[in-house]
């Protein structure tokens, strides 16, 4: 999924960017219970592991949410309870739907930042 990516050497190896996810995880709550897997298509385990119950998206990936549910229940699974987080821009916390293409703060956005500052 990452092979068409700007900047791809800029990304960290799957086994990095698990490290820092469950890192972080352990920093807002040690008692949570989690799994961190490496997906390799849109859907990853959501659509094959009937015990998840949850997943979080931002507001300009809600309609990826509404898809893993309905995959699911294709499959007779429970729908996850989706966890609807802002997106983060580069001028406040939180941004409104038309701006969020241009404002937020991606991944992308970060390499691009990244690979112009290195020059």
């Amino acid at each position: 999924m990452l092979t068409k990516k700007e900047h791809k050497d800029l990304i960290a190896s799957t086994q990095e960017r698990i490290r820092q996810v469950e890192t972080y995880l352990r920093s807002v709550k040690r008692s949570i219970e989690y799994q961190v897997v490496p997906i390799q298509d849109p859907f990853g385990p959501t659509v094959t592991d009937p015990t998840i119950d949850a997943l979080v998206v931002s507001k300009e990936t809600r309609k990826g949410g509404d898809l893993v549910n309905s995959e699911r229940d294709l499959r007779g699974y429970p729908p996850l309870a989706l966890r609807i987080i802002d997106v983060i821009s580069t001028h406040s916390n939180s941004i409104d739907e038309k701006d969020m293409s241009v404002l937020k703060i991606s991944s992308s956005w970060i390499r691009e930042y990244l690979a112009s500052n290195k020059k």
